[in-house]
């Protein structure tokens, strides 16, 4: 059967860690509360964790969904982004300047390259077949119930105008391509949210080979940040010098999370409830 989008997303345990501060604490507690979103959406969903858990918790939250919900143990060490791990905590010490979790834990940082390495898996191995993929962070619906007090199913579909050679996200800042960036590293410069991408499944896969090689070239010159600010940095002037991207985002300027939630379609069949 083809769905109109497969969402991918994860969950990886290291830890307690500061978020923004160091004394705005998050684990997997809030995570596993922030997931039950997922219970309401009636699309595919591919979970990676390496938290055997946290893949009991997910099983339990998409009980009424089965058939729609593969759910993956992976062992960490052995992740591409785990594997830069030593790398990255190197430049972190050797005084890089502290953005919390960002360029203070090692494993934060390699966290968020793994968003790009589990999208490649769930498109190869072709767990659903759609015509286009999404990355959503594991708390990316926190405010569900909130926004959507009186609906209790949905399903995702792209919106209506999403660029086919494009891979859609959140433009949460005003743009400085002249920027160098290094500057957008140390200074902790936003321009896209991490926490929702979508594309069509060949533009995605295209994407993360992307996004991986950049992750290696400006460890070789010895920078390090997460997700956003590596995809900030691809797309200015010097950084396009070194990584000649071929696929190109469209950001859509919005709140952290509105992308997702215009993504969702409600279900007003009962049998969904």
């Amino acid at each position: 059967m083809e769905y109109n989008v497969t969402m991918v997303s994860a969950f990886i345990d290291i830890g307690e860690f500061g978020k923004g501060a160091l004394n705005n604490k998050r684990d997997h507690r809030i995570y596993q509360k922030w997931s039950w979103a997922y219970s309401a959406i009636y699309s595919p969903l591919v979970f990676y964790t390496d938290s055997p858990s946290f893949a009991d918790h997910m099983q339990h939250v998409r009980q009424k969904q089965p058939d729609l919900t593969k759910i993956i143990l992976v062992n960490r060490t052995s992740l591409w982004a785990f594997q830069l791990r030593d790398a990255i905590a190197a430049i972190y010490r050797a005084g890089y300047p502290v953005h919390y979790p960002n360029t203070v834990y090692p494993d934060y940082t390699c966290v968020t390259h793994a968003k790009f390495e589990f999208i490649k898996d769930a498109i190869l191995n072709s767990y659903f077949y759609s015509r286009h993929v999404v990355w959503v962070d594991v708390g990316y619906f926190r405010d569900m119930w909130t926004r959507h007090k009186n609906t209790t199913a949905f399903t995702m579909h792209p919106l209506a105008n999403l660029d086919p050679k494009r891979v859609l996200c959140t433009q949460v800042g005003a743009p400085n391509f002249k920027m160098a960036w290094r500057d957008i590293f140390w200074k902790n410069i936003n321009w896209v949210a991490g926490g929702f991408f979508l594309a069509k499944r060949q533009v995605m896969m295209d994407f993360v080979l992307q996004y991986q090689r950049a992750v290696e070239l400006f460890l070789r010159l010895n920078q390090s940040q997460v997700e956003q600010h590596v995809l900030y940095s691809i797309y200015t002037d010097e950084g396009r010098e070194i990584v000649k991207p071929t696929i190109e985002l469209q950001p859509i300027q919005s709140d952290w999370f509105d992308l997702g939630f215009n993504s969702l379609v409600p279900v007003n069949d009962s049998s969904f409830s």
